[in-house]
Parts: structure tokens; C-alpha cells; sequence
């Protein structure tokens, strides 16, 4: 990277970074999203397969890997400070599980130690879900969440915006930079359960047509600020200044 002529961070958050823990200049980094990729039409979305009892759930809905870095554990003690009133409520983990890191065991089953006995059976690890299946999860789900204590961007909590559910995400997402607090989505800070427990329960008490308006307002913001061409115009204009200075730098040595 410190040979490169150019960078391309995919969110300020990640920007930031970059700057700060590994020494490159601000200006050396231009901010570009990533592009949302194929999107289907949420209408055109058939629900993931559910048992008459699934059918009269609530769920929340996570994509990615079961391990330390992604919150899992902070989502799951989140999680049972809630679930007692919502009975409703199920939470929904989607992704390879891993082994942990320090204690060698399945961190699914490390992390649901943490959680009240009598709520484990409303925790559903769905292990490795094909793409195409994954968007009927987040279709049926009222929120998406995007735990993590670090990550760049996050591409299922991009999914979950283009699904039209509102994410919760922690500000250690770059891909929170997308969402509006309360218009469509909820940031929170990371390594901290009560902050999303409660950020959680803000979400639910919401009436349920207020999360259709603010889950078709994430959809929107993705489909604008991760638009496919603009991103790819972005992206080739870049890669031609670069080209250009580069040309320029030559002609005159």
C-alpha cells in the first residue's frame, strides 16, 4: 500500500483509519462506497420457509461471521436484556460459525452461555445461507443488526438497508455512515451491550408502519449513495486522474 499511487477507502470511517493507525495522508485517500450490486425488488422477495409458529414471530436478523470482532456476544447479552418483553422476538444469526479464539470452542456456543436459559431457544445460529436466500431472511425480519466492533464497511449491513429494513449498526461500521439516527436506521456505540439493548427497544417500540417508512428510506439511501454507475463512474475517474498525474510526473523527469 505504501508504493500505491492511489487509495480508495470505502467509507470515511475506514478513511479515518487509515490516516490514523497506519500513517497515510488524507489526501492521498479518496472515499468511495461500495456499489450495491444486484439488489432484488423487495416485493419480488418470497419469505424464507417458516413453521406455523414462525409465522407469528418478530425477528431481528445478522449476517456474517460468529466471532469475536463481528459483537456477536455484545449482540447476544443485548438480546436477553430484551427478549422478556418482546415475547415475541427471535434473533436470527446467519454465517460460519468459528472456533474461539482463546477457549477452542464453537464461539456460537462460547456466546450462548452468556444468555438466560429460557430465552436460548429464540437464538437461531442458521449456520452458512446461500445469497439468494439470505435476502428472504432479511425480508421477513423488522430490523437488521450490525454489531461489530470493527469493520470497514459491512456488505450485509448494506444488504439489510437495500432489503427496506432499518439496521441497527455501532459507529465502528463504516457503513453507518449511511444511516440517519431514528429516520432510517440507529446508530449506537460498540463494545457496549446496554447501548444497544437500548437502542434495540428504541427500534421496537416504534409502531410497525414507522419501520416500513424508515426501512424504505434505508433502501433509498443505498440505492442513491451506492448506485452501481455512479460508483463505477466515480471509481474509472479516479483511476484516470491518477493515470494522469502519474503521466504528467514522468513527462517531466
Amino acid at each position: 500500500m505504501a508504493l500505491a499511487d492511489g487509495l480508495i477507502a470505502a467509507s470515511q470511517y475506514m478513511k479515518n483509519q487509515m490516516v490514523e493507525l497506519m500513517g497515510f495522508q488524507d489526501k492521498d485517500i479518496h472515499l468511495i462506497h461500495y456499489p450495491h450490486g444486484e439488489v432484488p425488488d423487495p416485493s419480488t422477495i418470497t419469505q424464507a420457509p417458516t413453521t406455523p409458529k414462525q409465522d407469528s414471530e418478530d425477528s431481528l436478523i445478522y449476517a456474517g461471521r460468529i466471532e469475536p470482532r463481528k459483537g456477536v456476544e455484545y449482540l447476544l447479552k443485548a438480546f436477553s436484556e430484551i427478549a422478556s418483553r418482546h415475547p415475541r422476538l427471535v434473533l436470527e444469526l446467519a454465517g460460519n460459525d468459528t472456533q474461539h479464539p482463546t477457549l477452542g470452542k464453537p464461539c456460537s456456543e462460547v456466546f450462548l452461555k452468556s444468555v438466560k436459559k429460557e430465552i436460548r431457544d429464540r437464538i437461531r445460529f442458521l449456520g452458512p445461507v446461500p445469497r439468494e436466500e439470505l435476502w428472504q431472511y432479511y425480508h421477513k425480519a423488522v430490523l437488521g443488526v450490525v454489531p461489530s466492533r470493527w469493520e470497514p464497511f459491512s456488505f450485509t449491513g448494506q444488504e439489510m438497508m437495500a432489503s427496506a429494513i432499518p439496521v441497527v449498526a455501532t459507529i465502528e461500521v463504516g457503513m453507518a455512515e449511511l444511516i440517519e439516527s431514528g429516520l432510517n436506521g440507529f446508530q449506537c456505540p460498540a463494545h457496549d451491550v446496554q447501548a444497544l439493548a437500548e437502542k434495540l427497544e428504541t427500534a421496537l417500540e416504534k409502531p410497525y408502519a414507522e419501520l416500513q417508512q424508515m426501512g424504505q428510506a434505508a433502501r433509498q439511501r443505498i440505492l442513491e449513495s451506492c448506485n452501481n454507475e455512479t460508483i463505477l463512474g466515480e471509481t474509472l475517474a479516479y483511476f484516470e486522474q491518477i493515470i494522469a498525474n502519474n503521466r504528467e510526473q514522468f513527462a517531466g523527469n
